[in-house]
């Protein structure tokens, strides 16, 4: 059987990239929305999908903060099947590592709804796939607000620290990966196109938060 170009699998720019980036110190979310480096970095040209939010990140000595300012209206929100409606992941390694490729007990994969659907609001839904195992995040530590505005809506997420299993500040390096989900609408992944990624279950393709604490 003869193949061409045309047979071969689609690579995306984003395939070929280790992303890292400077998750500034900072106390509070108004510091996060007014400091000039807290926005992750853009891979819209590397993914090839549309960015219709802007993410900011900011650690404390005590909290992670998240800031996801979607250019979406809300609609509609599921659980268990978030993926079909509004929805955030956000997906964090405490002990990230290239050649990690399971999920272990330092990997924390979260989903934030924008409204609650039946009673849900937030979980972690970590699936673990190496020898390692621990118990879930919480709800209730799983902290965010939610701003509505009149073409989308801010999510304003904050963490403690004390609650992702194995954080260590001399590390000084968090894996992160994020999709936001819409009502039958295209995601925005970073830092991957997640067709030909798979960071949400390969810890080791997730892109690397620097910090100083």
């Amino acid at each position: 059987m003869e193949y061409t170009v045309d047979d071969l699998p689609r690579a995306l720019g984003s395939d070929f990239l280790e992303v890292e980036w400077a998750i500034p110190l900072l106390k509070s979310f108004k510091e996060v929305e007014q400091h000039t480096s807290s926005m992750v970095p853009s891979m819209e040209k590397f993914t090839l999908e549309e960015e219709f939010a802007d993410v900011y990140m900011g650690i404390s000595k005590t909290e992670l903060y998240a800031i996801f300012d979607v250019n979406s209206p809300v609609e509609k929100t599921f659980y268990p099947d978030f993926k079909k409606g509004d929805a955030i992941e956000l997906i964090i390694d405490t002990n990230p590592s290239k050649t990690q490729t399971v999920t272990t007990s330092s990997v924390h994969h979260l989903v934030f709804l924008p409204i609650p659907y039946e009673g849900v609001l937030a979980k972690e839904i970590t699936r673990f796939r190496g020898n390692e195992t621990r118990g879930l995040i919480s709800d209730d530590e799983l902290k965010f607000s939610v701003q509505p505005g009149k073409k989308g809506y801010k999510m304003s997420i904050s963490l403690s620290l004390n609650s992702l299993k194995g954080f260590d500040p001399s590390k000084k390096g968090l894996g992160i990966g994020f999709r936001i989900h819409r009502y039958k609408g295209a995601v925005q992944e970073f830092p991957h196109n997640g067709q030909s990624m798979h960071f949400d279950v390969h810890p080791n393709l997730l892109a690397l938060g620097l910090y100083c604490l």
